[in-house]
Order: structure tokens, then sequence, then C-alpha cells
């Protein structure tokens, strides 16, 4: 984690000392909640009632060009971490377990803007891809009264019981600005279909709550 923090601040501090003024950079950071959408043959599975938000995290760089004066566009590069919990249990067994995906992220963000009083209101579109690093799950399985606790990796790729690499889908969100700060809400809406098991469409979406710090605005 320590490589990745150090590694966006060098690229933040070099970016805001040689672009021109009309563009400005920033360190952003924000909280995650998502979740995985789970549907067979097109209907709801039966164990998507079963599968709950995650809170997880975000922490990367952007930067802004300005059109004009109601129109901007961002571009974020992302360490994004996403994920869900699952957890479902009767009188003699229980099963739970944490998914954490860790992903690097790009994002388009065409925006919107416009004044009030000492407040900029913002509105945004962001399509955004992700090319997953790495992915863990934390299991917990209780039958007759063993508990039995254990990590499980997650591979990557196209054959049968591998998630997919790839995943892209588009945020819908809005915010304030004041001075150099940006808080953003934003909804994500994921369209890759994470799954390689046949009629099987597994999907995360989410919420994120972010702020990010302009350098040279």
């Amino acid at each position: 984690m320590k490589k990745y923090f150090l590694t966006i601040i060098v690229v933040v501090v070099l970016a805001a000392n040689y672009t021109q003024a009309q563009i400005t950079f920033g360190v952003h950071t924000g909280l995650n909640l998502s979740t995985m959408s789970s549907k067979l043959e097109g209907k709801k599975s039966e164990v998507s009632d079963h599968i709950k938000y995650k809170s997880s995290f975000q922490i990367g760089v952007i930067g802004e060009k300005t059109i004009n004066e109601k129109f901007a566009g961002q571009l974020c590069v992302l360490f994004n971490t996403q994920g869900w919990k699952f957890n479902i249990k009767d009188q003699e067994h229980k099963n739970k377990s944490a998914t954490n995906l860790n992903y690097i992220q790009i994002r388009v963000n065409p925006m919107y803007k416009f004044d009030i009083d000492k407040l900029v209101l913002f509105f945004q579109v962001a399509p955004y891809i992700g090319y997953a690093l790495s992915g863990k799950s934390k299991i917990e399985t209780i039958i007759d009264g063993i508990t039995d606790k254990y990590d499980r990796k997650i591979e990557f790729g196209n054959e049968f019981g591998k998630m997919k690499i790839w995943d892209f889908g588009i945020g819908l969100g809005t915010g304030v600005q004041f001075d150099n700060i940006q808080i953003g809400l934003c909804y994500n809406r994921g369209f890759a279909n994470l799954s390689n098991t046949e009629k099987v469409s597994e999907k995360i979406n989410g919420f994120a709550l972010t702020i990010s710090y302009m350098l040279n605005k």
C-alpha cells in the first residue's frame, strides 16, 4: 500500500509543476460501498438475497481540464478496491464470507458546473474501466458446531472457476467544490459480467463518497 501512495504523490507533484494553468492536478481519495448483483439465466439468483454491501476505499490522482465556465473534463487514475459480503445460515449451518478485489481503474468524467454563492455545484457522468490486480475472500463456515476459517485467493482469467480480469461501467455523480476541494457522491453501475460460468451474470455496483484536493488551482 505504501508504494502505491508514494507513486501517486510523485506523479501529482511532477504534473503540478509542468502543466499549463488551465489544467489542474490533484490527489483523490474516497470511501466505497459496493456489492455484487447475481443473476441466473437473466433472473435474480437464489443467492442474491444473501449478498450484502461491503465498505472499501479508493485513492489516486486526478487531472481536470477547464473547457469553459460551465463545462470541464476530468481524468482519474485510481487504485480502487471493491467487494461484497455473503451470509447464509440456518439452525445447524452457517456460511459467511467477505470478498475484496483490487483494481487499477481509469475514469473519464465530463462535468457540468454552475455557481451557487461561494460554492460550485457539479454533475458528472463517469465511464470507467478497471483491471484486476488481486482478490481474496475471507470465509467462515460452521457445520454441526465445528467452525472453519480460511482465506481463498481469487484467480483471474477466462477459464471456468476464475473471475474475468476486466471490469467496466458508468458512474453518475454530483458534488460541490469550494476553493481547492471537491466533494462528490457517485453511483457506479457495472456493465461487465465477471463470471465465466455459463448462464450466470455477476456484476459489481455501488456508491462512492469522494474528496479531491487540487494542487495548482
